[in-house]
């Protein structure tokens, strides 16, 4: 198995966070908007197509926060994704313009929800452990972290 290279963004409006919520069997699950990287493509282009697709709306001020890596056998779901290793970039931004293109909604995304910060272990809200970090976090005091396709 080939290790994946994937974004996610982090969308924080007026304390609130937005997820895409995803039906999973007889329960719903809600992680951030973002998906896999393609080859030859940047982060920040995979982050912008992304959110793109599952959110409808432009994105501005990016700024890399986390990187998490996802080995599925170590986790709760080992036996659905034992064959993943994902390593996830996690970027703060900002929503530019809203609705401004059509949905493409992944095969088990049912819509797209903001979650109230603090209320997610209400939620299935993954990934969990970002909710401790979140805590801890001040974007406007972090640094700039990613800086791009340069030589």
């Amino acid at each position: 198995m080939k290790i994946r290279s994937s974004v996610c963004a982090l969308i924080i409006k007026d304390d609130q966070i937005l997820t895409i919520k995803k039906q999973d069997k007889d329960k719903f699950e809600y992680i951030l908007p973002g998906g896999g990287q393609e080859f030859g493509e940047t982060l920040l282009d995979a982050l912008h197509r992304e959110v793109r697709e599952e959110v409808g709306a432009g994105i501005k001020n990016t700024r890399l926060l986390f990187v998490r890596e996802y080995i599925g056998k170590n986790h709760e779901h080992s036996e659905r994704d034992e064959g993943l290793h994902i390593v996830s970039h996690m970027f703060s931004c900002e929503i530019e313009e809203e609705n401004k293109y059509q949905l493409e909604l992944d095969h088990d995304q049912v819509g797209v929800e903001w979650i109230k910060i603090g209320e997610q272990p209400n939620y299935n809200f993954y990934p969990k452990e970002l909710i401790t970090h979140l805590k801890k976090l001040d974007i406007e005091r972090s640094f700039e972290t990613y800086i791009g396709d340069v030589n």
